[in-house]
């Protein structure tokens, strides 16, 4: 984490660290009706829930890899890229806000290689 924060200063790029929520599906995991509009009860308040333990956003992939790398004894972080804001229901895809956190990734991998 110490890396991707002194990368994204470095790169001059826009970050936030806090708790994330990894949830096993985009749709009723995070809030969201799934097929044929299926949606949970114990679901419906996911989003205020979260909001008040603190989570800054949900996806779906890092408690995997974070996992696997504490089995291995290998160390990882995770850059998530905003693209949907759960508040105002907006989704937008930014190309070159990816692009420089995948610079920012990149600059992170290098900044821990040298300090082996």
């Amino acid at each position: 984490m110490e890396a991707l924060i002194q990368a994204a200063k470095e790169l001059n790029a826009r970050y936030h660290v806090g708790i994330t929520a990894s949830m096993d599906t985009f749709y009723c995991g995070q809030g969201r009706p799934g097929y044929r509009n299926y949606f949970p009860s114990h679901k419906e308040h996911i989003l205020s829930d979260m909001q008040n333990a603190g989570v800054l956003n949900f996806e779906m992939e890092v408690s995997c890899l974070l996992t696997l790398a504490g089995i291995f004894g290998k160390r990882a972080g995770a850059i998530c890229v905003v693209v949907a804001n759960r508040v105002t229901n907006e989704f937008v895809i930014n190309d070159e806000i990816q692009k420089k956190l995948g610079l920012v990734a990149s600059r992170a991998v290098k900044i821990l290689a040298n300090k082996r």
